[in-house]
């Protein structure tokens, strides 16, 4: 049976929240368990709920996105969403899976979705 992964989603963008939705709930594997518009809120859903992986916008209210996960005793896939260029990504000491920037187009998605999926099938707890 295949794993499904947990997702949730940090992004203060409405529009850009909805059609990472969208995205999670078309894509086979995947669960959206929650949107969160700040980095309180999500960070304590984050310890609660043990997402998967978690697509984080890195300007987030509150924290920043990457110094908000530092924080977290749960250290789920990170996949970043941005509307800053990747080369301009000042490079945070976390691991990501993936950097997605805006607008974020299905086939980003799931390729990032899929680096996902095989770092999934190579442990046995969520990372």
């Amino acid at each position: 049976m295949k794993r499904i992964l947990k997702c949730i989603i940090v992004e203060d963008d409405p529009m850009a929240a909805a059609l990472l939705e969208q995205y999670i709930e078309s894509a086979d594997g995947l669960h959206h368990i929650g949107t969160h518009p700040d980095s309180l809120m999500a960070s304590l859903n984050i310890q609660r709920q043990k997402p998967d992986v978690v697509f984080l916008d890195i300007n987030i209210s509150g924290l920043d996105g990457p110094e908000m996960i530092s924080l977290l005793d749960h250290k789920p896939q990170i996949i970043i969403t941005s509307g800053i260029d990747k080369n301009s990504f000042v490079d945070y000491d976390i691991d990501i899976i993936d950097f997605l920037s805006k607008p974020i187009t299905q086939k980003s998605f799931h390729k990032a979705v899929e680096k996902c999926i095989e770092n999934s099938e190579k442990t046995t707890t969520p990372c």
